[in-house]
């Protein structure tokens, strides 16, 4: 018999529908041992990958084991604990019930993006497995309504480009850049010295009004100009999962190209998806 101290995470670019992933890093106690595992997923939850994670842990465990498992979804660990019915993804809970006979398991609730060390490898690892090359189908994935898991619409039709829901993982939203002057910003970033600027003044501020997207220009070509959003993505870490998040926004290609360009020249990607649907509001309403 053995015990182990076990931190997981899972989650999908975009919720429900999203391709998604988990990580688990599993420790011995007695010995120290650090074993990690992960899985990317083509269509599936957020909360099936945090269910996921915990399951690949259990099932890792000999009968007689223990351990302390450590999540930020308090979904997982209230259903665990029996706080919560399992109401939904009832597939994976009847697969854990088997993987957890003869073995003793307590749930730990951390919370995420928190500095927790191991909590950040899994989110990472996590990340990594949601684009990797090597994903597959979630078997059982039913729980969602069908008509949820197609496409949506371009949502700046139906509503304001400021009041539009944008969801992006921590992990794949990107930093705000350190650079504060002009040239060294245009010089890292292959922007125009003014583009730089008003980029610059963009980020000096907390919280933006539609004018503050508006109001970032190119003024004129830039490197990123002459190139689509598949070429950006496949230069990018985790390019491919930020082109499916932005696909999830806009059905128009050139409308994709822009977010990616966008990204690429500093924003992060939830402020360049709000950008790119503040200039289509601008130019519906010039119609």
């Amino acid at each position: 018999m053995a015990s182990y101290t076990i931190y997981t995470d899972g989650g999908c670019a975009y919720n429900p529908g999203g391709p998604g992933g988990y990580g688990v890093v599993m420790i011995n106690d007695e010995t120290g041992e650090k074993r990690k595992f992960s899985q990317g997923y083509i269509s599936t939850t957020n909360n099936r990958m945090e269910i996921r994670g915990v399951l690949h842990a259990v099932k890792e465990m000999k009968p007689g084991d223990s351990a302390v498992i450590h999540t930020d979804s308090q979904y997982t660990v209230n259903c665990m604990t029996g706080a919560w019915k399992k109401q939904k993804n009832r597939d994976l809970w009847k697969e854990m019930e088997s993987a957890a006979a003869g073995k003793k398991i307590e749930m730990k609730w951390v919370r995420g993006h928190n500095g927790d060390l191991y909590n950040e490898i899994c989110d990472k690892m996590a990340t990594e497995a949601m684009s990797s090359p090597g994903r597959i189908r979630d078997y059982g994935y039913t729980d969602t309504p069908e008509e949820l898991k197609k496409p949506k619409e371009n949502l700046q039709a139906k509503t304001g480009a400021m009041e539009v829901y944008i969801s992006v993982p921590t992990s794949l939203n990107g930093m705000t850049p350190e650079e504060k002057d002009t040239e060294a910003y245009a010089e890292a970033y292959r922007v125009n010295p003014d583009a730089a600027s008003k980029l610059i003044s963009f980020f000096q501020k907390g919280d933006h009004s539609f004018r503050d997207y508006t109001n970032l220009k190119t003024f004129g070509f830039d490197e990123w100009s002459k190139r689509n959003a598949q070429q950006i993505a496949a230069d990018m870490e985790h390019g491919d999962v930020k082109l499916v998040l932005a696909k999830e926004h806009f059905s128009d290609p050139k409308d994709v190209d822009s977010v990616m360009r966008w990204h690429a020249r500093g924003l992060k990607l939830s402020d360049a998806i709000r950008k790119v649907l503040a200039d289509a509001e601008v130019r519906a309403n010039c119609y």
